[in-house]
């Protein structure tokens, strides 16, 4: 023994119990930090460069829609040219490859949020 050691109180612990302790909180903060570290990396990889990405995926949101209204004004003209209504299946071929447009944009938009969000950490 280095010393005389303090008398305990009742229920209290000893100076070796608070060395211990101190030394057990030093373990879990570093733990801490490191999976803090590795979790802020593996975010870094995971995402895409911001301008990078986002215009890769503004570019493909206008091409489904651009694409899906000339394939549904098409297919409305083939329809008029078949059948001899002049303006209504252009009309409605139109209509129809806008909401198609819409409809894919909004799959592109909410698919890529929900992926993220429902992706669970690497770690785990």
């Amino acid at each position: 023994m280095a010393g005389p050691s303090a008398p305990r109180e009742p229920g209290k612990p000893g100076a070796g119990a608070d060395d211990a302790l101190d030394a057990r909180l030093d373990r879990i903060g570093e733990a801490l930090e490191r999976r803090r570290t590795e979790a802020a990396q593996a975010a870094r990889k995971a995402s895409p460069a911001s301008s990078t990405g986002g215009m890769a995926l503004g570019m493909r949101a206008m091409s489904d829609l651009v694409g899906a209204v000339f394939v549904g004004g098409g297919l409305g003209w083939g329809i008029d040219y078949l059948v001899g209504s002049e303006p209504w299946g252009l009309m409605v071929g139109v209509g129809l490859g806008a909401v198609a447009g819409f409809w894919g944009v909004y799959r592109l938009a909410a698919g890529r949020t929900t992926s993220e969000a429902d992706e669970p950490p690497d770690g785990d």
